[in-house]
């Protein structure tokens, strides 16, 4: 928990306009809630997938979701 806290200590200093904006976090009880910035596409699967002129084989987002949660 204590390396999720410092990853998100540091995304909150993280400044660009081509990542979404850490607001803040809410720990009070379960489950904890992301404070962040809203964005046209909705989240970055909704985006590829609404931009994308290729459909991506099988299995492939769900692939991507597992690495992209550890």
């Amino acid at each position: 928990m204590m390396a999720h806290l410092c990853h998100l200590e540091l995304s909150r200093t993280v400044s660009h306009r081509n990542v979404v904006q850490l607001f803040g976090l809410c720990r009070e009880k379960d489950p904890h809630h992301l404070l962040l910035e809203y964005t046209d596409w909705g989240d970055l699967k909704q985006f590829l997938l609404a931009t994308s002129s290729i459909t991506p084989p099988n299995g492939t987002v769900d692939s991507n979701k597992k690495v992209a949660e550890g």
